[in-house]
Formats: C-alpha cells, structure tokens, sequence
C-alpha cells in the first residue's frame, strides 16, 4: 500500500511539474503557443466546453495509470497471501474442553502449494469453518505463536491458549500434531 501511495504522488508531482511552468523551457526547444494561437481556436467558433469534452474523452492517462498500480497492488498482495505458510505443510490441533466442548484446526498445504483449512467449533452450538476464511483463521494462530520444532511444550500451550483466549484449566486434553516443510516435525499431547 505504501508502495502504492508513492507512485502516485511521485506521478502527480511529476505531472504538476510538466504543466506548472508558463515560461518556454529554452532547454527542449519547447515554446508556449503564442495568444494569437489561443485566439485563433476561440474565433473560429469553437466552444471551450465542446475542447474540454474531447480532452476528457482522451484522457490524461492517470486513471489508467492509478488503475494499473492498483492492480499492480493487487497482484503483490494476492502473491504475498498466497506464499505464506509459514514452513508448516501440515497442522493439526484437537483441543477438548472439561464442559465437552471440542475444538478442531486442520491445515495442510498440498503438492500443488494450494491451501486446504478446516475449523471445527463446538461450544454446545457447532461452528464449522473451511476454505479461505479457516486458512485465515489458522494462519492467524502461525503468526500468533510462531511455531518451531524445539519448542517446549509449555511455551507451544501457553502461546494457542493466550492465541485462542483461554485458560489451560478449560482444556481437559490437547493435541499438537505440526509438519514443518523441512521434514521435521512437533507432536504434543497432553492430558489434565
């Protein structure tokens, strides 16, 4: 987006620059049109609005310079969304809560490098989530707790409970099962 930003104001300031300047730029061989020039188009009956019409119809070029950086813009932020996956391949998390609430997180990113996500909510009314809005949701938690092979699994627990807002005297049993890209692997149980 900041990227966005200064295009855009480094072309606006290079255009207001371009049409600033009254005084012929000696430099380019340029010259402004004489007043005779000016008048010229005025006696021969044309209107100023039937000129400023064909300039709008012709356009400055900005809207489809906007245009392309948004989209531009666009693309970047597709890409970036797109590879992040934080060196998981594949996630699971099943979490069963002492008043029989379950919750479930499954996350797995394919040969293809597409996404694939699944959460599962029961808190005595089922709220069930796939696609694009759970691949959110779970790569929320990754950036949140920052999963790695060598965490203790103190730290992995603390960090999805302050993540998911519970308390560890909620949980009855707990379950981590993480793929990293590398091979490795972390696989957590526990049970209160």
């Amino acid at each position: 987006m900041k990227l966005l930003m200064t295009l855009l104001m480094s072309s606006m300031l290079v255009i207001a620059a371009c049409g600033a300047a009254d005084e012929p730029d000696d430099d380019l061989g340029m010259e402004d049109p004489a007043p005779e020039d000016q008048e010229g188009d005025m006696e021969a009956g044309e209107d100023t609005n039937e000129s400023q019409n064909r300039d709008d119809e012709e356009g400055t070029g900005l809207e489809d310079q906007d245009e392309e950086l948004h989209e531009e813009s666009e693309e970047m932020e597709e890409e970036a969304e797109e590879g992040r996956n934080y060196g998981i391949d594949e996630f699971e998390l099943e979490i069963e809560f002492e008043n029989g609430g379950e919750w479930s997180f499954e996350y797995e990113l394919n040969d293809n490098g597409d996404k694939e996500a699944e959460v599962e909510v029961d808190n005595g009314q089922e709220s069930d989530r796939d696609g694009q809005q759970a691949i959110e949701e779970i790569e929320d938690m990754f950036e949140a707790v920052q999963f790695s092979p060598n965490m203790s699994k103190d730290e992995v627990f603390q960090r999805i409970y302050d993540h998911l807002e519970i308390m560890e005297g909620e949980v009855k049993e707990i379950e981590l099962d993480v793929e990293f890209e590398d091979g490795e692997t972390l696989q957590i149980e526990e049970d209160y």
